[in-house]
């Protein structure tokens, strides 16, 4: 049964997918940037057993680390 209102639900829901895949991405930005300054002081203060674990936990959650010359930390979400 069709409704007068089934365009505007859609547009609804449309509008609402629209802001929860905001509101994801931000989330994931802030959970990289946590990561990557982890990773990023724990390799310029020289503690590489923290490096090491912090790069493992990283690595096991199917994520690519990158490291440029100075130290600095890139990462690939596969």
């Amino acid at each position: 049964m069709q409704s007068e209102y089934d365009a505007l639900y859609g547009a609804f829901r449309q509008a609402e997918e629209e802001q929860n895949k905001k509101k994801f991405n931000y989330f994931m930005q802030g959970v990289e940037c946590g990561l990557i300054n982890d990773l990023d002081k724990a390799y310029q203060s020289g503690d590489m057993e923290q490096y090491q674990k912090y790069l493992t936990n990283i690595k096991s959650q199917g994520i690519r680390v990158f490291r440029n010359p100075d130290g600095k930390h890139k990462l690939k979400f596969t």
